[in-house]
């Protein structure tokens, strides 16, 4: 047990007889809200229904007395909270995850790096996405039937081999959504599939960018019917966290009412990752946009604004 775990345990565990103490994340259900202590560390991912930021200062490498501070801070807090987040996430997230059955290495999503040639692993963060995608649709919409894939390094390649096929880069990669869509409708139309698309571009000419607005509403809609998000990023601004010229998969939305603040998780390079979905909009200088696939009868009027 950590100095930190050994306070709070002392100070509130061991003179409650109410509280079960949890030896690891995979022990803990999966919860309706998730709190925020602190804003400045990275905590593990849990799916959740809601979630709250209390924004306390993080007390790591000081002294006791400010941990015991923090702790009896967040008594206080507790019951009301500070900013209450909207939360959409897709509903079997457990799916993503992958081992590696030589290294037992655990990943969220597959990684463009699996690929066999350096121009695969170079460009092919488009076809990752689309394998991600696909093979989630494929294990929670019957109608799919691709096949059992397996949540394995090995199968996951494969299915990422066979999805190059179509969903194939050019010099360019895969720079705009049109083209990604047009290759993933191509390749469900060969197994027999009647997939629609809906996307939301953002186009370099701010003048012509959709309200930031929309953009929630839109990646709302697709996760609330549990579909993962196509995200083109060609330009990061000033998030960090994205890399240029680059396709992600949105699995998780978080945003205050009013869509002040919005946060999107991503899988990337097999893990997950959180995007300051509002700082992207806001800095970016080339744009990129947004796709999701529904079957046929799930169509819905889409959010058209063009390169």
């Amino acid at each position: 047990m950590s100095a930190a775990s050994a306070i709070l345990y002392d100070q509130f565990v061991s003179a409650s007889n109410n509280l079960r103490v949890m030896n690891s994340i995979s022990e803990i259900p999966r919860p309706d809200i998730v709190i925020n202590m602190c804003c400045n560390v990275d905590c593990p991912y849990l799916p959740y229904k809601g979630k709250e930021d209390w924004g306390l200062e993080d007390p790591t490498g000081k002294s006791d007395e400010e941990f015991i501070k923090t702790a009896k801070t967040s008594e206080v807090i507790n019951g009301r909270g500070v900013c209450w987040m909207n939360t959409r996430v897709i509903d079997k997230l457990d799916l993503f995850k992958i081992v590696d059955e030589s290294t037992y290495d655990t990943y969220y999503g597959c990684d463009q790096n699996w690929y066999t040639t350096e121009w695969q692993r170079r460009s092919g963060c488009g076809p990752s996405v689309a394998s991600n995608i696909i093979f989630y649709l494929n294990h929670t919409r019957p109608a799919f039937k691709l096949g059992p894939y397996l949540n394995s390094k090995e199968s996951w390649l494969s299915l990422m081999e066979e999805i190059w096929e179509y969903v194939t880069p050019s010099q360019e990669g895969i720079p705009t959504t049109k083209m990604f869509y047009e290759a993933v409708i191509t390749y469900a139309e060969s197994k027999g599939l009647n997939v629609s698309y809906d996307f939301c571009d953002v186009p370099k000419d701010k003048s012509g960018s959709p309200p930031l607005s929309k953009i929630l509403d839109f990646l709302e809609r697709a996760l609330t019917k549990d579909t993962p998000i196509a995200f083109l990023n060609l330009c990061n601004g000033a998030e960090n966290n994205l890399d240029r010229w680059h396709w992600v998969t949105i699995i998780a939305l978080e945003y205050t009412e009013g869509g002040n603040s919005i946060f999107i998780d991503i899988l990337d390079e097999g893990i997950i990752k959180r995007i300051d979905l509002a700082l992207w909009y806001n800095t970016t200088i080339l744009g990129g946009g947004f796709v999701y696939f529904s079957l046929l009868k799930d169509v819905e009027k889409n959010c058209s604004q063009i390169i």
